[in-house]
């Protein structure tokens, strides 16, 4: 009985000297435990500077610019990682490109001006490397929102009436999110109900619908395509469905390449070599 007790020990004094065997807890539990040491629980913690000072709370908030980018990473990365990390970097530059051009056309403003600023934003948030506080994306929501309060011209070089309206209310919108942010606001989403949540994913699902309507109305005419135009968009998207379904199964090669990235490049090899004329 004395030798299992001491095998036990001797087992969990092996185990306890080797902290990188257990330690490996998700990095941002690992960056919130060392800001946080006295609240670190479950419960709400609002008004967060107050807590463990303000000079503290400023450094969690955009400590991203050290830690995101990988070289002080506990444990250290590997090259899997960054190389992951420009596959989605490319990635998201194809996908925002389209949907920010969708999102412009509904907010009524020029294209151009939305890739400025999407450029812009992907910049700042990939030098401070998805710090807590940092949230990017094209947001349908507020595209739609917008759009009450510009007014289109139809002279296409001049800008739409009230655009300095939507220069402020970026303004604004970019302080409040930074206050939310510093003092911990966040918290707060535990407060919502579920259905509240349902209903808002439900209503930017019908949003991000109707941003992509247009691709389905002739350029020319715009009345929405029929005939063999319909069926090769319909044998398009079902082609992008099943690689990104089977191509995650492949071996080796499906983990390392990104099964979005591949159906971004088969798409536009089919546009590019106009294989919707196959059907005509």
């Amino acid at each position: 009985m004395l030798e299992t007790n001491k095998v036990e020990d001797a087992t969990v004094n092996e185990y306890v000297e080797r902290p990188e065997e257990f330690n490996k807890l998700d990095e941002s539990v690992e960056r919130t435990k060392l800001f946080h040491n006295d609240v670190y629980d479950n419960d709400i913690k609002i008004c967060l500077p107050t807590r463990i000072g303000f000079s503290k709370a400023f450094m969690s908030m955009v400590d991203g610019i050290k830690w995101g980018w990988g070289f002080t990473n506990t444990p250290k990365e590997t090259s899997k990682y960054y190389i992951n990390e420009i596959l989605c970097g490319c990635i998201l530059c194809l996908t925002m490109l389209p949907e920010m051009i969708s999102f412009c056309m509904i907010a009524k403003i020029p294209p151009y001006l939305g890739l400025q600023g999407a450029s812009f934003l992907s910049l700042i948030t990939s030098i401070f490397g998805g710090s807590p506080a940092v949230i990017h994306g094209v947001t349908g929501a507020f595209a739609s929102v917008c759009s009450k309060y510009l007014v289109e011209n139809n002279n296409v070089d001049l800008l739409p009436d009230g655009i300095e309206r939507l220069y402020i209310c970026i303004f604004i919108c970019s302080v409040m999110l930074f206050f939310f942010s510093y003092f911990h606001m966040s918290a707060l989403i535990q407060l919502i109900p579920t259905p509240v949540f349902i209903g808002y994913c439900n209503g930017l699902s019908i949003i991000f619908l109707r941003a992509q309507l247009h691709n389905l109305k002739n350029p020319y005419t715009h009345e929405y395509i029929k005939g063999h135009y319909l069926l090769f968009f319909i044998i398009i998207c079902t082609l992008v469905v099943l690689i990104v379904e089977l191509w995650k199964k492949i071996p080796k090669v499906g983990q390392k390449i990104p099964s979005s990235l591949i159906a971004i490049t088969v798409t536009i090899f089919c546009g590019v070599c106009h294989f919707e004329k196959v059907f005509t």
